[in-house]
């Protein structure tokens, strides 16, 4: 009977072990999860101050334009009608601020991306912040066809009577 009693002890001692390992383990891995759930959304939140920081480098949008709650992206493309469907938010906000730099013409355009919550409250998660030097310019229409600065120069710099580009013999 001593015996009996024994092994049970040992049974239980060792079951308690594996369990305490087993959790550690899984401890460790749901770190690693939000580890990586963490580094992902920094990756978007870079993602988002670049394309934002290009379309004002391009001259596509001001900053007042880039600053506040990002629209969720939508891949499909519905080219049968208008869709006036509002835009769903994506969880994401962008804050613009810019300053007057000691360079002529360029200015210090600041862009952080935050990750905002259902009501809009900024998690401070994700947080990055991309500080560069930009000539910002007007937004403009592109109008197709029409001629621009970089066009007079080619069409005065080509001696041909033909199109820019012409044909070569």
């Amino acid at each position: 009977m001593r015996r009996a009693g024994g092994a049970m002890l040992e049974v239980m001692v060792a079951t308690a072990i594996f369990a305490m390992a087993a959790l550690s383990v899984l401890a460790t891995l749901d770190d690693g999860a939000a580890r990586a759930r963490r580094v992902n959304e920094t990756l978007v939140a870079c993602d988002l101050a670049r394309s934002a920081m290009s379309r004002l480098e391009a001259g596509l949008a001001m900053p007042e334009a880039i600053s506040g709650p990002v629209p969720r992206w939508r891949p499909e493309v519905d080219l049968t009608g208008f869709d006036d469907s509002p835009e769903e938010a994506s969880g994401w906000e962008l804050r613009v601020s810019t300053t007057p730099s000691a360079f002529a013409g360029l200015t210090e355009v600041s862009i952080t991306a935050v990750r905002v919550d259902e009501r809009g409250v900024s998690a401070e998660r994700a947080l990055y912040t991309l500080v560069q030097l930009v000539r910002l310019r007007e937004v403009t229409e592109d109008i197709v066809g029409e001629e621009d600065e970089i066009t007079e120069r080619a069409r005065r710099a080509r001696p041909s009577s033909g199109p820019i580009g012409g044909t070569r013999r």
